[in-house]
C-alpha cells in the first residue's frame, strides 16, 4: 500500500508545533517562575515570538499556567519513568539521576505559581500522577537498600521546591548552584543509620491545599 506523501507534511507540521509549543513553555518557565505576575508579552519576548502567535497557541495567561504546570509534571515523570526502567543496574545511580534529570526539568519551579490561577482537576489530576510514580520509585529504591524509608514522595517534591528556591541574576551560575546543593543534599536521602526524622513528611491534602487555596 502506497503512502500518501501528505502524510509526511502533517507529521511534519505537527512534530514542528510541538517543538514550538515545548521552546514557548520552556521561555515561560524561565520569566514565570521568577515573575509569577509576569505579562504574555513579557512571555512572547523571551520565546521570540509574537504576542498574537502566543494567544493563538494558549488562550489566556491562566491557560498558559496551566499547560506550563502540566508540561513540567510530565517532563519529571517521564524522568521518573526512565528511572525506574534502570534502577535495579545500579539503584543509587539511577536515584540520582532521577534527582538531577528532575530538576533539569524544572521540579519544583511551579510552587511560585501555585494559587495564581484556577488548578483545576486535569492539573490535580497531573499531580497525583506524578507523586504516584515518584512514588514507585521511592518505594523500589527503597526495597533495595539504597534510599532511607522514611520519606515519600510528597517528600521529593518538597525537596524539588527548596532546590528550585536557590536563585542568582545569572541563569547557568543559577543552575550550578542548584545542581551543587543537590550534590550536598543527597546524601542525606541515603538509607544508613541517620536518626529518625522530627516530623512527619506532607500529606497529599496538603500539596493540592497549597494549589487551591
Amino acid at each position: 500500500m502506497l503512502e500518501d506523501p501528505r502524510d509526511g507534511r502533517v507529521l511534519g507540521r505537527q512534530a514542528e508545533a510541538a517543538a514550538n509549543d515545548s521552546r514557548i513553555l520552556r521561555a515561560a518557565m524561565e520569566v514565570m517562575t521568577s515573575r509569577p505576575r509576569a505579562s504574555m508579552a513579557e512571555v512572547a519576548a523571551e520565546a521570540g515570538v509574537g504576542v498574537a502567535s502566543l494567544y493563538r497557541r494558549f488562550s489566556s495567561r491562566d491557560d498558559l499556567a496551566r499547560q506550563l504546570a502540566l508540561f513540567s509534571m510530565q517532563s519529571v515523570e517521564d524522568q521518573a519513568t526512565r528511572a525506574l526502567g534502570e534502577v535495579d543496574g545500579d539503584p543509587w545511580g539511577a536515584f540520582l539521576g532521577f534527582l538531577a534529570g528532575a530538576m533539569d526539568g524544572g521540579a519544583g519551579s511551579m510552587r511560585a505559581l501555585a494559587g495564581t490561577f484556577p488548578a483545576g482537576e486535569e492539573l490535580n489530576a497531573a499531580g497525583r500522577r506524578l507523586g504516584d510514580r515518584m512514588q514507585e520509585l521511592l518505594t523500589r529504591c527503597q526495597d533495595l537498600g539504597v534510599v532511607r524509608r522514611d520519606i515519600s514522595g510528597f517528600d521529593l517534591l518538597q525537596f524539588f521546591e527548596m532546590l528550585r528556591a536557590v536563585h542568582v541574576t545569572d541563569g547557568e551560575r543559577t543552575s550550578g548552584l542548584r545542581r551543587r546543593y543537590l550534590e550536598l543534599l543527597a546524601p542525606a536521602l541515603r538509607a544508613g543509620d541517620a536518626a529518625p526524622l522530627s516530623a512527619p513528611g506532607p500529606s497529599w491534602q496538603e500539596i493540592v491545599a497549597v494549589w487551591n487555596p
